[in-house]
C-alpha cells in the first residue's frame, strides 16, 4: 500500500505553506545562519529542480530568502529513501548544479543555495561531505573536489518528547513531524495515534486544523494498514470532528479507489480490445489480400489464354471455373482497361 508519491505529496502539501517552513528553518538551522536570514521573506518558487534520476532520490521545495540584504535560494530536499546513502553529496551537488543551470539559461547570475535535507528512515544517518564519498585519504587530491555545506535533518534523532515540547511552535508542523517519523513504522504509528493527535487539540477546533487533519489522515491511510475505527478511536476523545473525518475520509478513499479502479479497468479493456481489433483486422486484410492477389492472378492467367486463342470452354475446364463466370470476369476486366 505504501507509496513513494505519499509521503511525496505529505511533504509537499505541509512545507509549501511558508508558515510551516519558516517554523522548520527556526529551529533546524544553526543559529549563525538563522539570525541572518529573514525568515519573513521567504518566497515560494513553483518550480522543481528533480531530473528524472534525482527524482528517485529527492522530492524539492524551493524558497527565496532575504540573506544580509541579499536574494539567495533555500531549498528543502525531502530524501525519498529509508535506507542511508553513501552517494548523498554528490546527488546533492548534481541537484545545485541543475539550479544554477537553469538560471544561467534564464541569463540569471546564479543565487547561492542552502541545501537542507530532510530524511525520515528508521535508522539513523549521519552523511559527511562530498570527501567522504571517495577512497582517497590524500589531502592533495581531495583538494580538487569541490566541497559544500548542508544541513541534514534526520527525525529518528529526536524523540517524541522532543518535537513535542523543545521544538517548534506550530502544532502542524510538530503533528505532520512526529507522523513523517513514524510512518515506516505502523505498529508504532498506530499505539501513538492518540498522543500525536493531542498535539494539535487546540488546533482542530477551527477550519483550518481540521483540513491539515484530513491531510494527515490520508497520508496515514495511504501509506499503512491502520483501520479506520483504530484511527476514530484515536481522535474521538480530542476532537469528535476529527472521528467523524477519520471515518468519512476513509469512505471516501475506498470510493476514490474503487472508481481508480474502474477507470484503470476500463481503460485496460479499452486498450486490450484495440489490439485484439487491430489483431483480428490485420488478420482479415492478409486474408482479403490474399484472396484478391489469387483471383487477380486467376484473371490475368485467363486473359492471356484468352489473348492466345483458347475458347472460354477450354479456359473453364482447366481453370475448373464456371463458363458464365469467366465471361463475366472478363467482361468486367475490358471495361476497367477501357477507364
Amino acid at each position: 500500500m505504501e507509496k513513494p508519491g505519499n509521503h511525496d505529496q505529505f511533504f509537499k502539501e505541509i512545507f509549501s505553506q511558508k508558515a510551516h517552513i519558516a517554523d522548520l528553518l527556526q529551529y533546524m538551522l544553526p543559529p549563525d545562519l538563522r539570525d541572518n536570514l529573514d525568515l519573513q521573506s521567504l518566497r515560494l518558487e513553483n518550480t522543481s529542480y528533480t531530473d528524472n534520476d534525482l527524482r528517485y532520490h529527492f522530492s524539492d521545495l524551493v524558497y527565496s530568502c532575504q540573506y544580509m540584504g541579499h536574494r539567495v535560494k533555500v531549498s528543502l530536499l525531502f530524501e525519498h529513501k529509508s535506507i542511508p546513502d553513501a552517494n548523498l553529496p554528490i546527488q546533492l551537488l548534481r541537484y545545485l548544479a541543475c539550479i544554477w543551470n537553469e538560471q544561467i539559461k534564464q541569463r540569471k547570475k546564479p543565487a547561492p543555495i542552502i541545501p537542507i535535507v530532510l530524511y525520515h528512515g528508521r535508522q539513523q544517518w549521519a552523511p559527511g561531505g562530498i570527501a567522504d564519498c571517495f577512497k582517497w585519504s590524500d589531502a592533495q587530491i581531495l583538494s580538487y573536489t569541490p566541497a559544500f555545506k548542508y544541513q541534514f535533518i534526520d527525525l529518528s534523532k529526536y524523540s517524541i518528547e522532543v518535537i513535542k515540547d523543545r521544538l517548534f511552535d506550530l502544532a502542524s508542523v510538530k503533528m505532520a513531524l512526529l507522523v513523517l517519523k513514524y510512518i515506516s513504522n505502523p505498529e508504532a504509528l498506530e499505539k501513538s495515534l492518540k498522543e500525536f493527535f493531542e498535539v494539535g487539540r487546540i488546533y482542530f477546533e477551527d477550519d483550518r486544523g481540521l483540513i491539515f487533519l484530513e491531510t494527515v489522515i490520508k497520508y496515514i491511510y495511504r501509506s499503512t494498514e491502520i483501520d479506520k475505527n483504530k484511527m476514530a478511536a484515536a481522535l474521538n476523545s480530542i476532537s469528535p470532528k476529527g472521528g467523524e473525518l477519520a471515518m468519512t475520509t476513509a469512505e471516501k478513499l475506498r470510493e476514490e479507489g474503487l472508481q481508480q479502479g474502474l477507470q484503470q479497468g476500463m481503460q485496460q479493456g479499452m486498450k486490450q480490445g484495440m489490439q485484439q481489433g487491430m489483431q483480428q483486422g490485420m488478420k482479415q486484410g492478409m486474408q482479403q489480400g490474399m484472396q484478391q492477389g489469387m483471383q487477380q492472378g486467376k484473371l490475368e492467367l485467363m486473359s492471356r489464354l484468352k489473348s492466345n486463342g483458347m475458347s472460354i470452354e477450354e479456359i473453364a475446364r482447366l481453370t475448373d471455373m464456371d463458363v458464365e463466370e469467366i465471361k463475366k470476369m472478363l467482361a468486367n476486366r475490358m471495361d476497367t482497361d477501357k477507364e
